[in-house]
């Protein structure tokens, strides 16, 4: 018997796919509309200072998985999964008021969970069940070259069959 277990990073890609069809968060040719840049990963510490903002980036969440078997192993043999992920949708904004970038973000927040809601299938990825964006934080990055940086994270869960 072979085991497929789902890809992450083909998740975390489709998730940008995505989020990239909805003019308001991203324009290929006009970064004066969304972000600046929709990517996988976070940058390291010293990679910070290059970025332009607002920025989003699709992350794995600390618990990234849970497993379980559906129905009983036969012949010793496993048979169906039921994977629970989480991935985190980690978006910042810097401006010269605190209260600017908090505008900014809760517009991102609202047009980015509405986003993933109408798409809850995720596409293109084979096995998916559904998808829902459960979970939302704000939090104060500080502040870099004189300006106000916050953030929001979506916590995504994804729902996904495996055989």
């Amino acid at each position: 018997m072979t085991v497929v277990e789902p890809d992450v990073d083909l998740i975390k890609k489709e998730i940008i796919t995505i989020l990239k069809t909805k003019d308001t968060l991203w324009k290929e040719d006009n970064h004066e509309v969304g972000f600046t840049a929709i990517e996988v990963g976070l940058p390291v510490e010293n990679q910070w200072k290059g970025l332009t903002y607002p920025i989003c980036f699709v992350a794995n969440d600390s618990s990234l998985e849970q497993d379980k078997i559906l129905g009983n192993p036969i012949n010793g043999e496993l048979r169906d999964s039921d994977h629970i992920f989480k991935f985190r949708i980690i978006f910042f904004d810097q401006g010269a008021t605190g209260q600017e970038v908090e505008k900014s973000l809760d517009d991102f927040y609202k047009i980015v969970k509405e986003t993933l809601k109408e798409n809850y299938k995720l596409n293109s990825v084979q096995g998916i069940i559904s998808s829902f964006p459960n979970t939302g934080h704000s939090f104060n990055f500080g502040e870099l070259e004189g300006q106000a940086i916050d953030g929001r994270v979506i916590i995504l869960t994804v729902r996904v069959a495996s055989t």
